[in-house]
């Protein structure tokens, strides 16, 4: 297993990250080379959920991964941003991503997730002001984080840009066959 070296918090942009390192093993192989490594993983980054506007997530064709491409400023990807606690840094997120993506400053929005009852900040609410449907909910909109994420850079004959790359879908079907494609090989960085 290998070991990470805590250290203060950098200030570093976070990277909003919004497929398939959402996983906290997955990030955890990416950063650590061991996917065991989830466990403490909140000991080394920050995690916190976040909104990016006007993009959308689309599957690449015949890969388990997503891509991220501008959309209308209407729409929204839900993802995480990640904030460095660790001497290692965010090379090897930049490895990962490889050559189809291009890093990018972007301006997201922390959320959280409403519960029934909650105060109502949009969306659905009852006649109370009270929220009626539990989903997630921005928390500042008056206030814009300024992080980097990776935006496709492959070309769009790669992707099917009519569909919704779906996070859960990749957790429930496909992370651990995706990990163990990983097992054994040594991670970039």
């Amino acid at each position: 297993m290998s070991t990470l070296q805590p250290m203060p918090h950098s200030k570093a942009s976070p990277i909003f990250v919004y497929g398939t390192m959402m996983s906290p093993m997955m990030l955890s192989w990416i950063l650590t080379g061991d996917a065991a490594n989830h466990l403490r993983l909140y000991d080394y980054v920050q995690l916190l959920p976040a909104r990016l506007y006007g993009y959308k997530r689309v599957p690449v064709k015949g890969s388990e991964y997503p891509a991220l491409i501008p959309a209308p400023s209407t729409s929204a990807v839900d993802g995480l941003l990640v904030s460095r606690q660790t001497s290692n840094g965010f090379g090897r997120l930049d490895d990962f991503a490889a050559d189809n993506y291009r890093r990018t400053s972007v301006q997201c929005h922390y959320i959280k997730r409403a519960t029934e009852g909650e105060e109502a900040q949009g969306g659905k609410e009852g006649k109370d002001g009270k929220a009626v449907e539990v989903g997630w909910e921005v928390v500042a909109r008056d206030r814009a984080v300024d992080a980097d994420t990776y935006v496709w850079d492959g070309g769009c004959e790669k992707l099917d840009v009519d569909k919704d790359w779906s996070f859960e879908e990749f957790e429930k079907e496909k992370l651990i066959h995706c990990l163990d494609l990983f097992k054994g090989k040594k991670r970039m960085g």
